[in-house]
């Protein structure tokens, strides 16, 4: 991270290249930079991204200058206010917004009378950039705790299931060893965090489907979720000690899309095409609510939803049993941080000395 002062501006320029190597070797010039500008201005606080930014430093780290060859704001709101901020004429950031457009060859800008806003490609381009960010801060945290072998950052990207309680232990354990340990939580279905996990965002996921053994390593965990249908007690369906696709055919039914397609469809089989999906919920939370005033069942995994007596819902599991597979996954090609890399042996040798326990009810 680089300051640089202005007139009226603190910028802090975050690097991510894909030189950073040769940069630390002593090279000149690199190719591509994200810059993150924070302004406070009468104590609040404004955030903007500019990206597409040539930046030039000298081989003894003296002089540092920039070029901004594409400007895109986050958030974009009143433009006349953005270009106060900034210091710039509203023609002179008009023209670069354009420019920027006219690079990538999209409309990232809605314009109004009095202000922008983005379009869905400059949402995606926004996306992107707080991506960059995000793995710049990363970095910089990563470098900062690699001489601290007892504290450090992990980030988890993690699907919803009561396996995680294995490893909220684990981090509990690992804790007694390593105090300073600070830990990350992203909550996805298993589409999202791959696609962090990708990105470099996070150092461990865990998926509830089959791990793509040619980008991932991973761990199995020790025992697995099944499936079942949630619905009031006062359902007739309450009678039943478990629930088939028959019973369900014809019925509102509520599911996360990635089960629906992955898991349901399979399980019911030619029943399949009798199955309605009234909504979908990434959350079985906020499905159960649904559920809850009768609005259909709701179809997710064990010990996710209250259906204490007080809470009126009852959870019947699926006939025949669908039992789902959690896994901690990683990066074939990841490069840990000391304290990851320490986490993982731990949870290694955790998870081999606990035997697999099939269901059954």
């Amino acid at each position: 991270m680089i300051p640089i002062t202005c007139p009226g501006l603190s910028f802090c320029i975050q690097i991510f290249l894909k030189e950073a190597l040769q940069f630390i070797k002593g090279n000149s010039v690199l190719s591509a930079a994200v810059i993150e500008i924070r302004v406070n201005s009468a104590g609040n606080d404004h955030k903007f991204l500019i990206v597409r930014v040539l930046t030039v430093f000298d081989h003894v780290g003296i002089g540092v200058t920039a070029e901004i060859t594409g400007v895109c704001l986050v958030p974009v709101d009143q433009k006349d206010c953005t270009a106060e901020l900034l210091h710039v004429t509203q023609p002179t950031l008009s023209k670069a917004l354009k420019s920027l457009e006219d690079e990538l060859g999209k409309k990232l800008f809605t314009r109004h009378s009095f202000s922008i806003a983005l379009t869905e490609e400059g949402v995606l381009l926004r996306n992107r950039a707080e991506d960059l960010v995000s793995l710049a801060d990363k970095i910089k945290h990563e470098f900062l705790t690699l001489d601290d072998i007892t504290g450090g950052d992990i980030y988890f990207g993690l699907a919803e299931s009561y396996q995680i309680r294995y490893l909220a232990r684990e981090i509990r354990e690992f804790k007694k060893a390593c105090p300073g340990l600070q830990y990350h939580i992203t909550s996805g279905d298993t589409e999202q965090v791959t696609e962090k996990l990708d990105k470099g965002l996070l150092d461990f996921a865990v998926i509830c489907e089959t791990p793509d053994e040619r980008k991932y390593h991973f761990l199995t965990f020790p025992e697995a979720d099944y499936f079942g249908a949630v619905f009031p007690a006062s359902s007739v369906l309450a009678q039943k000690e478990a629930v088939s696709a028959e019973d369900l055919a014809g019925q509102p039914l509520f599911c996360s899309e990635q089960s629906w397609k992955n898991d349901i469809r399979p399980w019911a089989g030619r029943r399949f095409p009798q199955l309605h999906l009234e909504g979908s919920f990434r959350l079985s939370y906020n499905g159960s609510m649904f559920a809850k005033e009768d609005l259909g069942i709701l179809l997710t995994l064990n010990n996710l939803v209250d259906t204490s007596p007080e809470n009126g819902l009852v959870f019947r599991p699926l006939s025949p049993p669908l039992e789902m597979r959690m896994y901690l996954i990683w990066s074939k090609y990841q490069s840990f941080t000391p304290i990851a890399g320490r986490f993982l042996k731990q949870i290694q040798a955790s998870f081999s000395g606990k035997q697999k326990k099939p269901w059954s009810h």
